[in-house]
């Protein structure tokens, strides 16, 4: 991997892990009070967010692109915010500084989406073409995540209930008498088996 990347998003989610009524649900709130329906619907995002930055994947689906300042040396691109659903397309600068885009895998570029992270590299015997080397000068587009809620792994939508329970009872930083909580293996846990952000480290 280039010394130097970064990911954005350009197409945003679709869905949460956790919907409006299944939160409201476990937290005890009414389906028509609405009161609390904007607070619970931050908590969500909060709590999906913090899990794909704990764990380094994407649990819903969306459309990112990853900026390198120039095509790997090894040629190999591993693609963060997995699990990859499909490599959209392949862009760099050429020589002349006019954007170049490679789009049609295999015909392109071979690709390992199974693997985490996924990785992409050109066919055998192949290099990738000669990328004007500066700021973004090589983008990758694809597609990750999850397809639905239903797909997403069990235990995430378990320990983002559990994180919207407590901070929704627990809304100031700091609690005045005396405080328990369920043992860190218990809830932080459930996404130990989830994590591949070590492997960009």
């Amino acid at each position: 991997m280039t010394a130097t990347w970064g990911v954005r998003v350009v197409a945003a989610p679709a869905f949460e892990p956790v919907t409006l009524a299944e939160a409201k649900l476990w937290l005890r709130i009414d389906d028509d009070d609405t009161d609390q329906d904007a607070m619970v619907l931050l908590l969500i995002i909060a709590m999906r967010n913090y899990a794909e930055d704990l764990t380094g994947r994407s649990f819903v689906r969306r459309t990112l692109e990853m900026w390198m300042d120039d095509f790997p040396a090894d040629e190999v691109i591993f693609l963060p915010h997995g699990p990859v659903i499909s490599v959209e397309s392949v862009s760099y600068l050429d020589a002349d500084g006019a954007l170049q885009v490679l789009d049609g895998s295999p015909s392109s570029w071979q690709e390992d989406l199974v693997g985490h992270p996924a990785r992409i590299s050109p066919l055998y015997g192949t290099n990738w073409p000669n990328a004007r080397e500066g700021y973004g000068a090589v983008r990758v587009q694809y597609v990750a995540g999850y397809a639905n809620a239903n797909a997403i792994p069990r235990q995430v939508r378990l320990w983002m209930q559990t994180r919207i329970a407590t901070f929704y009872e627990q809304r100031e930083q700091v609690m005045v008498g005396n405080l328990s909580e369920l043992p860190r293996p218990f809830v932080d846990g459930l996404l130990d088996g989830l994590n591949i952000r070590k492997r960009f480290a």
